[in-house]
């Protein structure tokens, strides 16, 4: 019994592989090089960002912006857009479910490591969709280690795909479209989505945060 009560940490193991295998070299990875080693096919382009998600998914280190602007890049941007959201939802789903299989001890765990964590535990998991949206517009921890930490404590999936999506979506939008105009860094295209990227970042995270505060305050 005591072996069995081992086996929910096993995925945490394999994550732990995968980092030491790809880590030393995803850390320095560019959307330049993901466009280098995407396929000249847009099927086999698309399995590939597929994988790139499904990589990012078992890896804090690598940068979600990155794979935005390169599918801008190598698909026509309507398509590109599509596709991120498709990488979005495997990026999302596979941490979740690992984090439902665990348990919420090993999720725990983990958790303790970082500092933040403890933040986690002023907000209310009532609903759903509020608080993984929440989660990924305030970067309070990295979104895979959130993923695992919604799955862990119940939330369901509908809610929590629809939160999280809705939060990523308003800095993957823009930075496809950046992916798309690169190649003129100075064209008005380009930088009207920098600056919307930008500016929903900033105004998302401070009314993220004015939220977060009322709701402590209400708690006392």
């Amino acid at each position: 019994m005591r072996i069995f009560r081992y086996v929910k940490f096993l995925p945490f193991v394999a994550i732990l592989i995968a980092l030491i295998l790809f880590g030393a070299n995803l850390k320095n990875i560019s959307f330049e090089q993901l466009v280098h080693f995407s396929p000249d096919n847009y099927l086999l382009a698309v399995l590939f960002f597929m994988g790139i998600y499904a990589l990012k998914s078992v890896s804090v280190i690598f940068p979600l912006v990155a794979i935005y602007l390169a599918a801008g890049v190598v698909f026509p941007t309507p398509w590109a857009i599509v596709i991120n959201f498709l990488g979005l939802a495997v990026c999302t789903t596979l941490p979740y479910l690992l984090g439902k299989i665990c348990g919420q001890e090993a999720v725990s765990t983990l958790l303790g490591r970082f500092k933040k964590a403890k933040r986690l535990e002023e907000i209310s998991m009532q609903n759903g969709v509020l608080v993984s949206y929440l989660l990924r517009v305030v970067s309070i921890l990295p979104g895979d280690i959130v993923s695992m930490f919604l799955g862990a404590y119940g939330i369901r999936y509908p809610s929590y795909a629809i939160g999280s999506i809705l939060g990523l979506t308003p800095i993957m939008v823009p930075a496809t479209m950046m992916g798309s105009s690169i190649t003129d860094p100075f064209s008005l295209r380009f930088l009207l989505s920098f600056l919307a990227m930008i500016a929903i970042s900033l105004v998302s995270s401070l009314l993220c945060n004015r939220y977060m505060r009322k709701k402590k305050e209400d708690k006392r």
